[in-house]
Formats: C-alpha cells, sequence, structure tokens
C-alpha cells in the first residue's frame, strides 16, 4: 500500500520517518524569544567586577534619589548590554560614573535622562564606547573639580548622542583622552541651544584630542530660532582652580554640518584645524588667546 506525495510513491513507513525529521528540526530551529526584564534600582549598584546586564532595563526607583544607577570602582571591569531608564529623575548626579583603573562603558544604552549621562571621575585609563544616549542634560563628561583629584584618562568612541539637553560631550578635567568617531545629533530638542562638544570652565582639559567626529543638526525644522553649536569652548579662569588652565586640546578632522555656528572660541590654547564646517550662519568666532583655527574647509 502507498501514499502519493506530489505524484511521488512513498511507503507509509518513510513518510512517518520524513515527518518525524521535519517536525525534530523545526522544534530544534524554533527558539522563545525572551522578554527583557525591568529591574527597579533604589541603591546605587556598585561595581568592582565586570557586570553583563543581558539587555534588561535597570530603572531609576523611587527611593534611589541624586545618586547613580551604577559606579564602577574597581580594575579592567565593564558595564555592557544594559538598558538604563534614568526616569526623568532631576538631580545634579549623572546616572552613571565610571571611577577606578582601567574600566569600560560597552553597548549601553541610556534613556530618560535629564542630568549628566555617562560620568568618568577620577578615572584612569577608562573606555566609553559604542553606547547610545537617547536623552540626557549631557551626554558623557568629566565631573567637576579639576585638579589631580578629579583627572580622568581614557577614551571616548563610537558612541551615537541624539536628544541632549545642554551637550553632547562635556570635557572638564580630561588629560590625555581621546574623543573619536562619534555621531552627535544637535538639534535643539528641549528649547535650548544644544552644543556638540564643550570645553567647560568647570574644570579645565589638557591634551585632549578631539578627532573624526560627526556632529549634526538632524532636524533643522525642530525650533528653527535656537542655535546649535559644533564645537564651544568657555572662557578662563577656571572655576575649580584658577591656576589650571586648558592647554594643549586639539579639535580635528571632524566634520558639523547644519549647525548655526561651526565653534565658538572663548577660552585659549586650542587647535582647530583640517574639520569640515557646513553651516546655517557662523563658521567660526574666535574670542580666545593662542587659538589656531586654521586649515578648515568650509562647505
Amino acid at each position: 500500500m502507498y501514499a502519493k506525495i506530489r505524484n511521488t510513491k512513498v511507503k507509509p513507513k518513510m513518510l512517518a520517518l520524513i515527518l518525524a525529521i521535519t517536525i525534530g528540526s523545526m522544534i530544534l530551529n524554533s527558539s522563545p524569544v525572551e522578554a527583557s526584564t525591568t529591574i527597579i534600582v533604589n541603591k546605587t549598584i556598585v561595581l568592582t567586577s565586570s557586570f553583563n546586564g543581558g539587555g534588561n532595563t535597570y530603572k531609576h526607583g523611587p527611593y534611589l534619589g541624586d545618586y547613580p544607577l551604577f559606579r564602577l570602582v574597581g580594575t579592567g571591569d565593564t558595564l555592557s548590554n544594559v538598558i538604563i531608564d534614568d526616569n526623568n529623575f532631576v538631580g545634579r548626579s549623572p546616572a552613571v560614573i565610571v571611577s577606578g583603573t582601567s574600566n569600560s562603558i560597552k553597548y549601553c544604552t541610556l534613556n530618560n535622562c535629564v542630568r549628566y549621562g555617562f560620568t568618568a571621575a577620577s578615572a584612569t585609563d577608562f573606555y566609553i564606547g559604542y553606547n547610545t544616549v537617547n536623552k540626557a542634560q549631557y551626554g558623557i563628561s568629566g565631573a567637576s573639580g579639576g585638579g589631580n583629584s578629579y583627572w580622568a584618562s581614557g577614551v571616548i568612541e563610537n558612541n551615537k548622542i541624539s536628544h541632549t539637553i545642554l551637550c553632547g560631550i562635556k570635557v572638564k578635567a580630561f588629560k590625555n583622552v581621546i574623543i573619536r568617531d562619534n555621531y552627535i545629533d544637535v538639534t535643539p530638542y528641549f528649547k535650548h541651544n544644544v552644543q556638540g562638544i564643550h570645553f567647560s570652565a568647570d574644570a579645565p582639559s589638557i591634551n585632549v584630542i578631539v578627532e573624526n567626529n560627526n556632529i549634526v543638526r538632524a532636524n533643522s525644522g525642530l525650533y528653527p530660532s535656537l542655535g546649535s553649536i559644533g564645537l564651544s569652548t568657555d572662557d578662563g579662569p577656571t572655576i575649580a582652580d584658577p591656576t589650571i588652565r586648558s592647554t594643549g586640546n586639539i579639535f580635528t578632522n571632524n566634520k558639523v554640518t547644519d549647525c548655526y555656528w561651526g565653534a565658538i572660541l572663548q577660552g585659549d590654547n586650542m587647535k582647530v584645524s583640517y574639520n569640515t564646517i557646513d553651516t546655517l550662519r557662523y563658521r567660526i568666532l574666535n574670542y580666545g588667546v593662542n587659538n589656531i583655527v586654521s586649515p578648515n574647509t568650509y562647505v
């Protein structure tokens, strides 16, 4: 006795074997979709070893207050694969602080932050890379205070930063830091002028290299009366320590597109060269001393 399948005669035992193999293959090749878990954070998670969040969401809880959700304090540790929801908490402390030695923040996403986002404070050889900031007052920054107790050295690269209230990357108390290959959207989403990379007078910075970043106002129609700035530097003396001045900082090979100002330089000793600047109004306004602002390409 035979069964017909597409005009091909197959014995019943063979048919059963084929069906068993097919169904087994379907079961092996199917995997359940794992739902992301939300963890409420009511006390800062202090990391002294690497932590992979597995794509789960860690949300600012009602009892956390003005403290970070995570703080890295060890040596050679990494915070990775975490979705951080700061729950629009209004405060002065950052959502995440990296300190210690050779610690990293990688492949994390920051949402609903209206204070400092990722901050390097008293950090040696830190690394902040391949993260997404969807909302923050300052996406990535150094720490206030300045001087030897707050210096941070390391690398900030390949981050995607948008919907910032004031600034994409705030440079302060940075010493020997490289900031490269970041995408920063300076569209003024929150009715403020937005700066792509800002050297702050809160604390001096020394020998910072800013290179190959893409700073763009992606939505020129949103709040068109407000400005966006590719690079800005504050004037001195610094608030933290007037005896220490920013020096040796370089802004090179960056692309600034559709901003009102390519750069506003009120601070001193900055080299701005080999950048491509395509602005809506002003190219570079240089009010500082000993700044080098050429050659650059103006579109």
